[in-house]
């Protein structure tokens, strides 16, 4: 399903409304208890109703949320819609309280960092949300392995200045088989940024075990690798937002410390964020 933004106010006729709302800085979304997957709140405009008076009351129905700013954003349908004449309109909402959620066709609310893979509307929904000027994140899987691997390699060219004709033919293979054999097992952990479904960062970080140490029992260690962010978004906070979740991913698991390489261009942003520089560590090339 595929759906078409518009200007506001755009479209002639409404028939729905949906809406983007954040809670305490994540995003709201809520379950259908009919569903097992997460939708943003919205519905059809009742009879005698403006969309902002639509807005407003499916937000209540179903989040529970009774204080909050609300306001329009832009105008969308579906291909569908486009051949009705009607559409819908977007708003985003800002949500400083919640109640119980009302009796409604709603199980559940909750809140999330980032947008969940089980999304009822997969299609639209990021859409939606990247009109909001948000980025949006989503764990990788084994199906994003094409993905993985080409934007490990556009990382390497970029850190070692290669132009688009260098052989990383080897790379490439030896990158798809690290991926689907590590996020199997969960040796590595990669996340995706997008903008409406168009990867616009890319981040993972490797665990490993080394021998046991006085100031790490566990031997345990994490590497972060493959960060990248597309040069049209930088200094937009993606790559910081990226280290966050992917150290929490160590924290989780106990990790004390958290290595990488970085870059010249990259090494303000890791100082900034915490990372510091390690002495005593050799490397022999062989």
């Amino acid at each position: 399903m595929e759906c078409k933004i518009y200007k506001l106010g755009e479209l002639e006729r409404y028939r729905y409304v949906v809406v983007l709302s954040r809670y305490r800085g994540k995003i709201l979304l809520s379950r259908h208890r009919e569903r097992t997957t997460w939708e943003t709140q919205g519905g059809h405009i009742e009879e005698g109703e403006t969309p902002l008076e639509a807005a407003r009351r499916e937000l209540y129905e179903e989040s529970g949320a009774v204080e909050f700013e609300i306001k329009p954003l832009c105008d969308y349908g579906t291909e569908e819609d486009v051949a009705r004449g009607t559409g819908g309109m977007v708003f985003t909402a800002e949500i400083s309280r919640l109640e119980a959620l009302p009796k409604s066709e709603m199980e559940e609310v909750r809140a999330f960092d980032i947008l969940p893979e089980n999304l009822t509307y997969r299609e639209i929904t990021p859409v939606l949300f990247a009109q909001t000027g948000c980025w949006f994140y989503r764990r990788a899987t084994v199906e994003d392995l094409q993905v993985l691997v080409e934007s490990r390699l556009e990382t390497l060219r970029a850190a070692n200045g290669l132009g688009k004709d260098a052989d990383l033919q080897e790379v490439r293979e030896e990158s798809l088989e690290y991926y689907r054999e590590s996020l199997d097992s969960g040796r590595h952990v990669a996340y995706l940024a997008y903008d409406a479904y168009r990867i616009i960062g890319t981040g993972g970080i490797s665990f490993y075990q080394v021998m046991p140490t006085y100031h790490n029992p566990s031997g345990r260690k994490a590497y972060v690798m493959n960060m990248y962010t597309d040069p049209a978004y930088r200094r937009k906070g993606i790559a910081w937002k990226m280290l966050e979740l992917l150290t929490a991913r160590a924290a989780e698991q106990g990790i004390r410390e958290v290595g990488l390489e970085a870059t010249e261009q990259g090494r303000p942003l890791y100082e900034k964020f915490g990372f510091a520089y390690a002495p005593g560590e050799m490397v022999l090339k062989l």
